[in-house]
Order: structure tokens, then sequence, then C-alpha cells
């Protein structure tokens, strides 16, 4: 699709990665959109997880755009590197990545392509989601015909590798499938036959991770076999709800876990039998990663499908055929491309609020505080609504009234509605005559405690 480089920002002298969409790639209409949508996608994503933007344009035809360059490897390098994770390392990076994902998930986006090449660690530990080249936004149209699958198959959804549209659940079952191969040190379907690997995606139960690293608790087992169901539904809903089982898990244990050096991995069964062309192929490192055995063949360099999509269709007696092709992408509008230069920053688009430590908004904040705000404007007014005095002429009747009644109770609330009266309304034209009505009834008052 394109190249990435390494450059620095001439004014800042800051250190950047530019993506540049190859010449190829430029010529094709479906390309640019793709390259559109990822520009416009960054734009919508501010989160210290996520890999940020910072300027996009045009150079004599050829699109670029410029986002943070993030100091570290992807998880795909360190673990054909290194091999599998350590289950405490793996549980650390998940948390990470389930907050890009709840930030981009908030936001109408779905990745529709995790795995461990888009996701980096930065040499202070941070993790980085990248590459949203074929993200998709809630609600969006594919030009793509039905059956059209995008992704990487080793780590998409059953209902995604079937064509379906995508939802926050399908990157949680991606999600489950990298911590599955950050773990074992392969996908939990993994093979060189795209046909195979569909087969089981639809078919198989992935082998218990409990069984290949026993030293794995129990509950982070059932946690990543429940973001590998078939079934979405059956699957944890959301980013934030697996958050949260793996901090209650981690809660639960309150201590530090003891790891033994070498993870324990089963013998291969011995009525496992692979086609001529599959992961056992004669120089295909077969059962091996980093010269470490794994449960049924290597780990599958996802990188070298970049750039490719999977088609499946179906043909009228019901058989299925796929094919990796170069790939469509849904349809988004692109206006004419600008021959500068656009540096983006946080305040250019209504969704790239930026947030705190919590990824929060500012916006976020001032929700929650609505019903706070109401009730202090609601107690406000009612504070006002019952201190004002009444009207003028409201008072006037009532002072009549109680003068006519004649009692002692009377006569002295009609004194206190004149003395209101007076505070209140002094240019009013009834005040010479209720001056003189005030000295009536403060006489009759007297009077009456004089006969007392």
């Amino acid at each position: 699709m394109g190249t990435v480089y390494a450059a620095t920002h001439r004014q800042t002298g800051e250190s950047v990665a530019v993506k540049v969409l190859s010449r190829l790639s430029g010529s094709d209409d479906n390309m640019r959109q793709r390259f559109a949508l990822e520009i416009e996608t960054l734009k919508k994503l501010r989160h210290r997880n996520i890999v940020q933007l910072t300027g996009h344009g045009e150079e004599d035809g050829t699109l670029f755009f410029v986002m943070e360059r993030v100091h570290g490897e992807s998880l795909h390098q360190q673990l054909k590197q290194d091999g599998p994770f350590q289950w405490t390392d793996v549980i650390r990076i998940t948390l990470e990545t389930c907050q890009a994902l709840k930030h981009a998930h908030d936001r109408g986006v779905i990745h529709r392509d995790l795995k461990p090449a888009n996701l980096m660690l930065a040499e202070d530990g941070t993790v980085k989601l990248t590459d949203f080249g074929i993200a998709k936004f809630f609600g969006s149209q594919q030009l793509t015909g039905d059956h059209a699958v995008i992704g990487t198959i080793d780590y998409m959804a059953p209902e995604q590798a079937d064509g379906q549209q995508p939802s926050v659940r399908t990157d949680l079952y991606s999600l489950g499938s990298v911590i599955y191969a950050l773990l074992t040190g392969r996908p939990p379907f993994a093979s060189r036959v795209v046909t195979q690997v569909l087969h089981r995606l639809k078919y198989d139960a992935p082998l218990p991770l409990i069984q290949i690293r026993p030293e794995i608790p129990a509950e982070f087992d059932q946690i990543v076999m429940q973001l590998l169901e078939k079934d979405p539904d059956q699957r944890i809903p959301t980013a934030l709800a697996l958050q949260h089982r793996l901090q209650a898990m981690q809660h639960a244990l309150n201590r530090e876990p003891a790891v033994p050096a070498e993870p324990a991995v089963p013998a291969e069964p011995e009525s496992a039998a692979e086609p001529a062309n599959n992961d056992s192929s004669p120089g295909s490192g077969s059962g091996s990663l980093a010269n470490r055995p794994t449960q049924d063949g290597p780990y599958t360099d996802a990188e070298k499908d970049a750039g490719k999509t999977l088609e499946v269709s179906r043909a009228a007696d019901g058989t299925t055929a796929a094919t990796m092709v170069a790939g469509g992408e849904m349809q988004v509008p692109m206006s004419a491309p600008e021959n500068h230069y656009t540096e983006f920053e946080s305040n250019q688009h209504a969704d790239t609020l930026t947030t705190g430590k919590d990824g929060i908004s500012w916006l976020q904040h001032l929700l929650r505080s609505l019903p706070l705000l109401l009730a202090l404007l609601a107690l406000g007014y009612g504070a006002w609504y019952f201190s004002r005095p009444p009207a003028a002429d409201e008072l006037i009747q009532r002072i009549d009234e109680a003068e006519q009644n004649g009692s002692r109770s009377s006569i002295t609330r009609a004194l206190r509605d004149i003395d209101i009266f007076l505070q209140h309304y002094a240019d009013h034209a009834q005040v010479r005559a209720l001056k003189i009505q005030q000295q009536r009834m403060q006489q009759d008052l007297n009077g009456e405690r004089e006969d007392e």
C-alpha cells in the first residue's frame, strides 16, 4: 500500500513518521479512498494508546500523512524474536489495548484489523494501536459486494470472515486472538491454507490456553475463551467490560504470581496430519518459534498478507470459495487532494477533544456534571421565587381585606404588608394613601390595647 519513513520536522525538530501512498496505489481510486479514510479516522482519535496524526497533504501527486513516531517494536516483531510473552505482561498489554479500543468505539470506529503487527510497544512500555487503514465507521456502506471480506484472516472474527457487518465485538474477538498468539506463539487457528483457517474458524473450538500454559490463571483462560466465542452475543460485550474483568481478576489474585522461566508446551498430537502445502512444509520453520516448540505449527507471518484481502463467495450449491485478492474498501467521500501540507491540531475536529489521563474528555465531564448543575439552578430559582415580594396589586388587596376583617391579627398582618409595599414599591401611586391607611390601622391597634 505504501511506505513509512522516519522524518524530522524542520521547524520543531520533532521526530515523526511519514506514511506515503505508493505510486501504484495512488493511481487506484479504491486505495486513495482507503488512505483518505485512515486520515479521517486518525483525526477522530486522540488517545495516549493510539498513534497520533499530526498532519497530511499531497506533494507532486503523492499522498502522505504524518504521525507520531513510536520508538519501539511491534508485538509481532517481539513475538518472532523472543517467543511467547509472560501472562502478566499480556494482561498489562491487554488493559492498555482495551483503553485504545474503548476510545475508538466510543467515536464510532471499528478497527477491523487488530493483530500483533498493528500494536506497537514503545520504549517506555506504552502500547500504541496503529494502522486504521481498513477501519469502519458504524453504519458506513462498503464498495465491495456481498461476502467480500477485508482483514487478516488469522485474527478476524467468524462473522467478519463470513462477510457480515462488523461490530465492537468483532474487534474484541480479534483482541482475544492477539492474546492467544502472545501467550502461545500462534493465533488460535493458524494455517497457510486459507480454506483450512476458514473451516476451523467456523467449526472448531480453540485449544484452551491453560492446556498450553498451565501457569495461567483459570479466570484468564475463561476470559480469553469467552472472547473467542463463535456467537458475538456470547462474547464480553465491550472493551470497558473486558478491562473491568481483568482488573477484578488482578485484584482477586492480590499477589505477584510465580512464572516459570520456560512455558510448558504439550507435545504435538500424534494424529495431527497436515496437507502438503500447510505449515509443516519444508523450510517453513514448522513446529517452532525462536527455537521453541509450538502446539500445531509455526507462527504465521501476518505481514506477508499486508495489502491483501480475503474474498469469500458462495456457489449455487452452497459451497464456499476463498481467494486472497487486492482488497476493496468501504466508500468514503473524498474531496479533491490539495497540493500542500496541513498540520492537524486537536481542535480541528469536534470529535478530537483533548482527554486526560483517564481518557475522559471535557464534554464527558460536562455531561456527568449536568445533573448537579441543573439541581443547583433549580435550587437557586426556588430560593429566588420564594424570596421575591408579592406584586403591588396583590399586597393592596391583602391590606384592604385585613382591615375589613378588623381583628388584631389581621391588622398586624396588614401593617407588615404595608411595610413590604413601601420597601419595594416606593414610587407607586398608592404610597401616600397606604401611609394614611397605615396610621389609621396603627391608631386602631393602639386604641384596642388601651381598651384592654
